[in-house]
């Protein structure tokens, strides 16, 4: 019965040797404009987009106030003619 309190060496995988990655700083800089150029683009995207829906929502509830006041202004016919 041995517990761990009592075995003061525990076995440890071999030490490899440190992988030090290089990088220029114009990479870094690069890395980053591009990271954020992107998502100031989609964000702007989406921002367009959204306001855009919101904009032809607004645009079908005028067009639908302006039927149903051009309906009661015929004297209230709710049967089409055409």
């Amino acid at each position: 019965m041995t517990s761990e309190k009592s075995d003061p060496k525990k076995k440890l995988p071999a030490k490899g040797k440190d992988k030090i990655i290089e990088v220029n700083l114009r990479e870094v800089i690069i890395g980053f404009f591009s990271l954020f150029g992107t998502t100031f683009i989609l964000a702007s995207g989406m921002m367009y987009l959204r306001d855009f829906w919101r904009f032809r929502r607004q645009q079908a509830l005028i067009e639908g106030a302006k039927e149903i006041l051009y309906k009661f202004r015929r004297g209230g016919d709710t049967s089409e003619k055409d």
